[in-house]
């Protein structure tokens, strides 16, 4: 089972430094909260997965880290648990999907 990963919910393209370059590219922390905000208002709209790529040593940073507690605010805002919005994990979304989908 494979969860479909997308760039722009993968927080590394906005704050990750161009190895052979050495830059670091500048994307306000805000502008990447809009972004991943905008990507779950619609797949929450749709009824649908909204999968982010977060990795400990990027986000270890405390703006990036208030605005994900933000954005876990407004996802936390549509409700959770049945009727709502569901955090699991890889593992847990990929047994739904293969239950959902019935035997091989």
């Amino acid at each position: 089972m494979e969860l479909p990963v997308e760039r722009i919910r993968d927080h590394t393209p906005y704050f990750n430094m161009h190895r052979h370059q050495a830059l670091h590219p500048y994307t306000p922390p805000e502008a990447v909260l809009e972004t991943f905000s905008r990507e779950f208002e619609r797949a929450y709209a749709e009824g649908g997965l909204s999968l982010l790529t977060l990795h400990p040593h990027i986000l270890a940073n405390r703006c990036r880290i208030f605005n994900l507690e933000q954005l876990i605010d407004r996802m936390k805002s549509k409700g959770v648990g049945k009727g709502g919005i569901w955090f699991a994990t890889h593992e847990e979304v990929a047994k739904w999907c293969r239950a959902m989908l019935g035997p091989p």
